[in-house]
């Protein structure tokens, strides 16, 4: 990641890679930090050229102001995404944005009244909201599969749906799983009874509509593990992890639908 940067009417060339920690010297890391969490942070192995004319020269961070680096930092976060990586845990996580989990129980479908100026309008229906969201998902399932689908072993299932807080105080968290599990049976694993472990959570995120899904295949006698987070900014925290996993030739599959 190639960033340009001016400071002091001086123009710099700034070169970002994550950091790996048995190629890098200490001298060369550079923490970009987005809160005051001293974990939460992004470790990169920095290269910094000064750009005069067509002149470019490399220079030592070290060498640089504390004011600059600081600058340096703060122009960083506003010009980058913050990357987040899925837990290295799974096997794969997907989230799918803007699909409301439709269950048995929902009952009433809005409709649109552009002439008689009424609002808030809805048909009675009775469980095709649930096989409409399930063709819906494996329409989407389908096309990106995963060359793993469907996995045939025991599994850990973790999954969490975000929508408004209202309609999380009413839903059923069991009647969520049940529409989740029927929309991924058959394509991303065979059947609900290869599942040993199923964690699942309802999480309000500024009315945001998405629901994420995790799962890992169980080795044999392995017991599946509650994870604290499906995906982190935290790379660092992860990074054993991903290159033990990356070395095995099964990297973590993190897609968004």
């Amino acid at each position: 990641m190639l960033f340009e940067l001016e400071y002091d009417e001086q123009i710099f060339l700034v070169d970002l890679d994550h950091l790996d920690r048995e190629k890098t010297k200490k001298a060369e890391v550079f923490a970009l930090r987005y809160n005051n969490n001293p974990n939460d942070d992004d470790e990169y192995e920095i290269k910094m050229f000064a750009v005069k004319g067509e002149d470019v020269t490399p220079i030592k961070v070290l060498d640089l102001p504390k004011e600059l680096l600081d600058v340096m930092g703060e122009d960083l976060k506003k010009a980058m995404p913050k990357t987040f990586f899925a837990n290295p845990y799974f096997d794969e996580l997907m989230i799918f944005f803007g699909s409301t989990v439709l269950t048995s129980k929902d009952r009433f479908a809005m409709l649109s009244c552009t002439q008689c100026g009424r609002k808030n309008l809805y048909e009675k229906k009775g469980k095709e909201n649930k096989s409409d969201y399930t063709a819906d998902i494996q329409k989407k399932l389908h096309s990106n599969p995963n060359p793993a689908w469907p996995f045939k072993g025991r599994l850990h299932v973790q999954f969490s749906v975000s929508d408004k807080q209202g309609r999380l105080n009413k839903i059923d968290l069991d009647n969520l799983a049940k529409a989740i599990l029927d929309s991924l049976k058959g394509i991303v694993f065979e059947d609900d009874a290869q599942i040993d472990t199923l964690v699942a959570t309802k999480d309000y995120t500024n009315d945001m509509v998405a629901n994420m899904v995790a799962i890992k295949e169980l080795q044999l006698d392995e017991r599946g593990k509650v994870q604290e987070f499906l995906f982190s900014g935290k790379f660092k925290s992860w990074r054993k992890e991903y290159k033990m996993k990356e070395a095995e030739g099964k990297p973590t599959r993190f897609i968004r639908f």
